[in-house]
């Protein structure tokens, strides 16, 4: 018997989170309140799957998430 494949990959929504947490905007303590906002948006359930999917796409075709994480993480 085959063991299930996982719904989501957690590892490479993992992966993503962590990308969006270390991005830093601005030391510029003028859009601080904006750049709550953007990590607000940025890290909300349910939005990593673009990026997921890229990554796992990525992977599929022999490319590592590292090369793709800034695309992936725009999207």
């Amino acid at each position: 018997m085959s063991e299930p494949v996982p719904a989501f990959p957690d590892d490479l929504r993992e992966r993503v989170d962590a990308y969006l947490e270390d991005l830093r905007f601005s030391s510029d303590p003028g859009i601080a309140g904006l750049q709550d906002a953007v990590r607000y948006s940025l890290l909300a359930a349910g939005k990593p799957i673009r990026p997921v999917l890229a990554l796992a796409t990525a992977s599929a075709v022999g490319t590592g998430p590292d090369e793709l994480m800034p695309l992936a993480a725009s999207l």
